[in-house]
């Protein structure tokens, strides 16, 4: 008995039960492209509307006795619309044998796997005996779908898949016919099986979510075989399909014809290439003479996160100043109760750096003390702070202890902005101008050129080398914030915010080192987009 698996139309109970195989990992990449799970879950969904009238008026029933063998047996049935018995075998480590009187005389099952065996169930319109004249009296192998055929032909079709070599029964009615049975045999391309007025058509499972039945059209023949179809129509259909590669496609006409259609998807062209990286001119906010005397006041920044909630998070700046008497300068520690783990410190100027530890709750802010030297008299200060959401933020108190001294000064009356690279008014263009300055810098920008918008079914990403970087732009536009990067993290570039012409990649980062071994790639699911007739 073909299991109900990874394979089939639902999954190892230890993965997870049931239809809800699929729900561990995700069904759609970062890119918008289409998974292995997504198509186990696209079979699950070709199951659910082929069977809904059982399963939205059904009455379950559980723990019922007619399973033999170790397996367990519940069902969903309805009086007009048929029944679905699911068989369960519930050991976590060994197959079961068993059988369900008077359905199967003998079914075998995987280690928690379960089967839906369907019964005496209707298709087509309203889907129970007063309103569908042909149905499905039973299957022994998964069913993915099925439907009424299209006028002029009478009957039903129901499509089915199984491992390769799998021989199951499968029984059909129409009209006042009695029942017609047919044992399919599965192969590795599918298989027509006619019983009475209807068909049968067998799929290995490896085709089994690569199932396309036209929406709109009747007379469409039924294509099998593409990563994904856009347009689907009687004489041709656009499709998706892993490039560079032979493929062979298949198209069920109503009468049952089956074509078999061979293409040869095209090479995907030579992503863009990425400039050398530029040193980009960082705002001098942390300059002892800057003037920030535009900015917003936080008087004191321990009880005034209801104001710093309220200011746009991206990557921002904090300034304040200390006075510190003569002869009190010297050296000092400063304490942050909590602070963004992607920060950068400035004193007088001077690059003090970032916390030199990760921190142990990478949800939350962390406590910090940097060692600092002070000077008499008026002493800057200047945070960078790169995050998202309320973790860009420092939240306070923060505090001076000079060497030797028993006593704490509050540092208060912090100015703050938010980086110019998080204004809306500044999306779309390069945040700052590149220069030809000298030593270590912790902005970087580089730029490609595109000749043409391009297609979702190739996107675009950027593989950056290390670096240390915590913040990514794309035209103005914000791609990430967090960890640093290790050398070969892939970031996806959007298509609505990719530009034809020049585009601009600029990177902040918590090193001062410039990236290496950065390129531009296409996604490793990227598919080539194809007009195929049918």
């Amino acid at each position: 008995m073909n299991e109900f698996n990874d394979n089939g139309m639902g999954g190892r109970a230890d993965e997870a039960d049931g239809f809800e195989a699929a729900s561990l990992s995700a069904s759609v990449t970062e890119t918008g492209r289409l998974t292995d799970t997504w198509r186990a879950c696209r079979r699950v969904a070709g199951f659910a509307a082929t069977f809904r009238e059982i399963l939205l008026t059904g009455q379950s029933a559980r723990d019922l006795k007619s399973g033999r063998g170790g397996l367990r047996l519940s069902e969903t049935g309805t009086r007009q619309s048929g029944s679905i018995l699911w068989i369960d075998n519930p050991d976590a480590d060994k197959a079961v044998t068993g059988s369900v009187f008077p359905f199967l005389p003998e079914v075998t099952l995987g280690p928690r796997t379960l089967f839906p065996y369907v019964h005496d169930a209707p298709v087509g319109a309203g889907a129970n005996y007063l309103g569908a004249y042909a149905g499905l009296v039973k299957s022994d192998a998964p069913v993915l779908a099925a439907h009424i055929l299209a006028d002029p032909h009478d009957g039903v079709r129901v499509y089915v898949h199984g491992e390769i070599g799998e021989t199951r029964e499968v029984v059909v009615w129409s009209g006042n016919e009695r029942g017609h049975g047919v044992h399919v045999t599965f192969a590795a391309a599918p298989e027509l099986y006619v019983a009475g007025m209807s068909q049968v058509i067998a799929l290995p499972s490896s085709l089994a979510g690569r199932l396309w039945i036209a929406p709109d059209d009747d007379n469409a023949p039924v294509l099998i075989g593409p990563d994904d179809v856009r347009e689907h129509g009687i004489l041709e259909a656009l499709v998706e399909l892993a490039p560079g590669q032979p493929h062979t496609l298949f198209a069920i006409s109503p009468n049952g014809a089956i074509t078999e259609v061979n293409v040869d998807a095209p090479d995907l062209p030579a992503p863009p290439t990425l400039g050398p990286w530029q040193a980009a001119d960082e705002p001098p906010y942390a300059a002892v003479g800057f003037d920030d005397s535009e900015w917003p006041v936080i008087e004191d920044i321990s009880f005034d996160n209801d104001r710093i909630a309220l200011i746009p998070k991206s990557d921002n700046w904090y300034r304040a100043r200390v006075h510190m008497s003569n002869g009190d300068g010297g050296d000092a520690q400063l304490h942050f109760a909590a602070v963004p783990d992607h920060s950068t410190l400035w004193v007088n100027g001077a690059l003090i750096g970032g916390p030199s530890t990760p921190r142990p709750d990478p949800g939350n802010n962390q406590a910090v003390i940097f060692d600092i030297r002070l000077r008499d008299g008026d002493n800057v200060l200047c945070v960078h702070t790169v995050g998202a959401g309320d973790n860009t933020d420092i939240r306070g108190p923060v505090t001076l202890t000079p060497s030797g001294g028993c006593y704490l000064v509050d540092v208060a009356r912090w100015h703050f902005r938010s980086d110019p690279g998080s204004d809306p008014e500044a999306r779309g263009r390069l945040p700052y101008d590149t220069t030809d300055q000298t030593g270590p810098t912790f902005r970087f920008q580089a730029t490609f050129h595109l000749d043409a918008p391009l297609d979702s079914a190739t996107p675009l990403l950027a593989r950056l080398g290390g670096g240390g970087v915590n913040a990514l732009r794309l035209n103005g536009h914000r791609l990430h914030i967090g960890q640093p990067v290790t050398p070969g993290a892939d970031y996806y570039l959007p298509e609505p915010r990719l530009l034809v012409g020049e585009n601009t990649l600029v990177l902040d980062t918590t090193e001062g080192t410039t990236p290496v071994k950065a390129e531009l790639l296409w996604d490793e699911n990227a598919a080539a987009l194809m007009r195929v007739a049918l």
